[in-house]
């Protein structure tokens, strides 16, 4: 390990709170230091819940995006299988947000190939252009 480019280094990685260890592991298993910092806190936004049903049960969403598996798991926590998602499309940042997702019982139309959101944008757009 002390032949690699990082072993002995110092890494500083302010994260969510809930951020998962892997990055940390995998900087340590070269033999570096990994220091995590929470910098900010993931916590679930107040939505007016009927409201959002009204939208999908009118069928008023084409796509719903989702940047984390917190926004998957917030999502379900709000419906409690109360709505129905009828035809929107379900697009994810990337293959952890695809797991939550699939998780939750959710089809999985778009994911980003380069896991971020220009990247979502991008799988969206081409997405759309594929079905025209």
């Amino acid at each position: 390990l002390a032949s690699l480019p990082v072993a002995g280094k110092r890494f500083l990685l302010l994260r969510a709170d809930i951020a998962d260890k892997k990055l940390a592991h995998g900087i340590r298993r070269l033999g570096a230091e990994a220091h995590e910092v929470p910098a900010y806190r993931t916590v679930p936004a107040s939505v007016d819940t009927a409201r959002l049903m009204q939208m999908l049960a009118a069928g008023e969403v084409d796509v719903i995006t989702f940047t984390s598996s917190s926004t998957v798991a917030n999502l379900a926590a709000k419906l409690e299988g109360k709505a129905s998602l009828n035809s929107a499309r379900i697009a994810c940042i990337g293959p952890k947000t695809v797991d939550a997702a699939t998780r939750a019982g959710l089809n999985v139309d778009i994911v980003a190939t380069e896991h971020t959101l220009a990247g979502l944008v991008a799988a969206i757009e081409e997405y759309f252009k594929k079905e025209t």
